[in-house]
């Protein structure tokens, strides 16, 4: 089944998915899928990673999580195993770095995977200091991910704030605070939004071979 049709349905025209993939994000406590598309416009490349139901078949299918441009200092590199002997049939394990980011993916083992590296490498080629990508076809989905970062954030932050401490404050009216805005007026809600970064894992110390 070929995946990259229903990230296609996401993307917006002139963008095209050129090769997708399934791995799955390592170093984080659950087991969390990602599906892994190649998305190129005006010669312009980046690495699209959405969630994804069970069959990823319509754009209905997969929800945008993180993009990572391959612009100047993007590498993917192979997690080498013990003693650097391939075991064949066994996952490959690879480090995409960027930047601002740093993802820990097993794929599994096949053509398909190799041939997705491999387009990654061609993409790849030239951009480190030769060229010097805009990326303004990207702001559409950082402003997207940014919004569904601070509703999420705040959602979550909202939660936390305990009932007797809203109950404090919404009794003392006479202190200016009313319910509605009560996170931001009230100073107990500190937000963060942050996107295209990896906090879940670090880089160990590990055999790697680079693949670009």
């Amino acid at each position: 089944m070929d995946e990259s049709v229903a990230i296609q349905e996401t993307l917006g025209e002139g963008e095209t998915c050129q090769i997708a993939v399934q791995g799955v994000l390592a170093g984080t406590q659950t087991i969390e899928s990602r599906l892994l598309g190649l998305v190129e416009c005006n010669k312009e490349y980046a690495i699209f990673l959405y969630t994804h139901r069970r069959m990823a078949i319509t754009g209905d299918d997969v929800t945008l999580d993180r993009i990572v441009p391959i612009a100047e200092g993007f590498a993917v590199e192979e997690v080498l195993p013990d003693k650097g002997i391939h075991i064949l049939g066994s996952d490959v394990t690879v480090w995409i770095t960027s930047k601002d980011t740093h993802l820990k993916v097993h794929f599994p083992f096949g053509s398909h995977t190799q041939e997705f590296l491999q387009e990654i490498n061609k993409c790849s080629l030239g951009v480190n200091g030769v060229t010097s990508p805009q990326f303004l076809w990207l702001k559409k989905y950082w402003q997207n991910l940014q919004s569904s970062s601070f509703l999420s954030n705040r959602q979550q932050s909202a939660k936390e704030i305990p009932t007797d401490c809203l109950t404090q404050v919404v009794a003392a009216g006479t202190g200016g605070f009313q319910l509605l805005g009560l996170q931001e007026e009230a100073g107990f809600v500190q937000e963060k939004t942050c996107f295209n970064q990896d906090l879940s894992v670090s880089k160990p110390e590990e055999s790697r071979s680079c693949i670009l």
